[in-house]
């Protein structure tokens, strides 16, 4: 063998080496994105991975337009996993002092203008009153209050316009608060989207004028 084929083998060698370690590295770095970056469904991802739910569910996304109605006495798969209890007949708890719920807004339709909200709780006498913020894509629609001297009563908040701005479709729904839960139990069963012209919006005058 002379020098140009002993020299012609080292060089193939070589580039074939480069090309191996080349493709390895191209491989671990598909392999690795895939870590990081699963090609899942949004479902998947959504309640394995980024573990935004509280529950399994084959639709993830509950689409909110007028009309709308959340049943929390039965399990609401968009709740977050932290600050919910399960569902009883008085609807789903609030156990911690931040809960949210992930929905979307139908832009098909006519954006809610009000929402109801009806709940249940027991709070022992002669403690602090409640206040519950409600947010909508961190813009604050109002304050739920709540106490032994306070009789349960569906309570109507307006959605901020700027939680629903340049045709925003998804609405991240937040309850906060800055009291203690020990003393209270505190139970959201259903809440409902209305407006103008929706059978929701006529419900709303009259819990207006009798206070309900």
């Amino acid at each position: 063998m002379d020098t140009r084929t002993l020299v012609y083998d080292m060089i193939t060698k070589r580039v074939l080496l480069l090309a191996g370690i080349v493709l390895l590295g191209v491989f671990y770095f598909f392999v690795m994105s895939k870590v990081f970056q699963p090609d899942v469904s949004e479902h998947y991802r959504a309640y394995y991975i980024d573990k935004r739910f509280k529950y399994r569910n084959a639709g993830i996304i509950m689409l909110v337009r007028p009309g709308t109605s959340i049943d929390f006495t039965r399990k609401v798969p968009q709740l977050s996993p932290i600050g919910w209890s399960s569902p009883d007949t008085n609807g789903t708890r609030l156990t911690k002092s931040f809960a949210s719920i992930f929905l979307q807004r139908d832009t098909t339709s006519n954006p809610p203008t009000n929402i109801i909200i009806e709940s249940r709780s027991s709070i022992i006498p002669n403690t602090s009153q409640i206040e519950v913020t409600v947010l909508m894509n961190n813009q604050r629609a109002g304050t739920l209050l709540y106490g032994s001297h306070i009789p349960d009563k569906l309570q109507v908040l307006p959605v901020p316009p700027k939680a629903l701005g340049n045709n925003r479709k998804r609405l991240l729904m937040t309850f906060s608060t800055r009291n203690s839960l020990r003393s209270a139990i505190i139970s959201i069963k259903s809440i409902t989207f209305t407006a103008p012209g929706s059978p929701g919006e006529v419900f709303i005058e009259q819990v207006k004028r009798k206070g309900l």
